[in-house]
C-alpha cells in the first residue's frame, strides 16, 4: 500500500469503522483513541496476541467479504501490489 495516499488510508479506516460500528460508533472509537493516553501497540497487543497469524488473517478476509471497498479503492490497491 506504499502508493495509497494519507488521505486514501484515512477514507478507507473511516469505511472500515463506518461498516463495522455505525457511524457514531465509529466517531466514538476515534474520540476514545484520542483522548485515551494509552499506548495503542500495548492495547493493540492486548487484543492481537492470544491470535495465531492465520485467525487474523481469515478474520481479516472475512471482513472484507462482507464489507467490500468501493471500486476506486480496489483499484487503488491493486495498483500498489
Amino acid at each position: 500500500m506504499e502508493n495509497v495516499t494519507d488521505v486514501e488510508i484515512k477514507t478507507i479506516g473511516m469505511k472500515c469503522l463506518v461498516d463495522a460500528l455505525g457511524s457514531v460508533g465509529a466517531e466514538r472509537f476515534i474520540f476514545i483513541m484520542n483522548k485515551d493516553s494509552s499506548d495503542y501497540t500495548e492495547w493493540r497487543r492486548s487484543v492481537f496476541d492470544d491470535m495465531s497469524a492465520e485467525e487474523i488473517s481469515s478474520g481479516a478476509e472475512r471482513y472484507m467479504k462482507d464489507h467490500p471497498l468501493d471500486d476506486y479503492f480496489k483499484g487503488r490497491l491493486k495498483s500498489t501490489i
